[in-house]
């Protein structure tokens, strides 16, 4: 009986052993891309892996359900948010200053990355979060908090703030968010954008029938959101025509102010594109046929007998086989002959 418990033990830990890899392996994770866009100013882009649980890990109170009594299960705005705080301070962004950077109570923001403010929003995929529940009362989807809005690997996510008095800041909309390109090659890019705070929420319909080019807005070149250089402006129709010298990682960024024809200057969104340069392959060169040591060697043998003008003609045609050379005429053919017309001349 004891040795029957003793199995029955060590197979429970067995068990433990091999389970505990598996449940750290499940813990949800998520690269994105995120950046902070205040007016004119980018923060920062940065690339992060974010695990769930991070903004719970620096002292947050976040929420275990949605709007819609759905449980948050996996990462979110704010983990993202958290984690970018904790990559630009570092060892400054503790549990217990966390506040001192960013400040948020039930899903609501009134500080990020040291500035005071209750003017902030935030975009995923160049688009507000929301549910698919269309309310009419206000004309839309109910918008989803910092803490109960997902987010998925490979999503790019925006923190910004208000700019405008009325919250008429317009987002800019790339017609492709990443491009790539070689060295010297022409490529165009379209940007268009609406008021994102207004229209975030509305139908697809509604966000299309207020999205306008973005005539004249400038667009800058950078590598790492420090240095900037002019590239020029959209024309009528939203589109600029880029060429870049150089192989490298290029993000171009329209920022500033856009002059709306209805609505005057309006704060722009900072936003961008990822363009990879990269130098084209080049063909590996056919090699050069080994010409050392022998090159041909026979294959066959053959008599040749020939009757001719009062002559008899004797040999053999020897055939070579050209091992460097795969084509028709890998073979070669040579002839040796004997003429006997001088004895048929004797026995005549």
């Amino acid at each position: 009986m004891k040795l029957k418990q003793l199995l029955s033990a060590l197979l429970c830990v067995a068990l433990l052993v091999c389970c505990a890899p598996l449940a750290f392996a499940a813990q949800d994770s998520a690269t994105v891309m995120f950046w902070f866009a205040n007016g004119d100013e980018i923060k920062t882009a940065l690339e992060l892996t974010v695990t769930d649980g991070t903004a719970e890990s620096y002292g947050y109170t976040v929420a275990t359900v949605d709007h819609n009594s759905q449980a948050i299960e996996t990462v979110s705005a704010l983990d993202v948010v958290v984690a970018a705080h904790k990559e630009i301070y570092g060892d400054l962004f503790t549990a217990e200053t966390a506040n001192d950077y960013l400040s948020v109570s039930s899903g609501f923001m009134t500080k990020a990355f040291g500035i005071p403010t209750s003017n902030l929003g935030f975009t995923i995929n160049d688009a507000t979060p929301h549910d698919a529940t269309y309310v009419d009362a206000y004309g839309g989807y109910t918008g989803y908090a910092i803490d109960t809005a997902r987010v998925q690997d490979g999503d790019r996510v925006c923190l910004y703030t208000i700019q405008d008095s009325y919250w008429s800041d317009v987002l800019p909309l790339f017609d492709k968010s990443a491009v790539e390109t070689a060295p010297n090659e022409a490529f165009t890019l379209s940007v268009s954008g609406y008021s994102v705070v207004y229209y975030g929420c509305s139908t697809q319909e509604t966000i299309d029938q207020n999205t306008k080019a973005l005539a004249g807005a400038a667009v800058e070149c950078t590598q790492d959101f420090e240095t900037f250089t002019a590239i020029g402006t959209l024309d009528e129709n939203g589109k600029i025509s880029v060429t870049l010298p150089d192989a490298g990682t290029y993000y171009l960024v329209v920022r500033g102010m856009f002059d709306d024809e209805d609505m005057g200057d309006l704060p722009l969104v900072a936003n961008f594109c990822t363009v990879e340069v990269k130098e084209p392959e080049t063909e590996e060169p056919e090699p050069e046929p080994d010409t050392s040591g022998a090159k041909y060697i026979p294959v066959f043998v053959r008599p040749v007998i020939c009757f001719k003008n009062q002559a008899i003609t004797l040999g053999i045609r020897v055939f070579f086989h050209d091992f460097n050379k795969i084509a028709p005429d890998m073979s070669k053919a040579f002839t040796f002959s004997i003429s006997l017309k001088p004895l048929y001349a004797l026995f005549k």
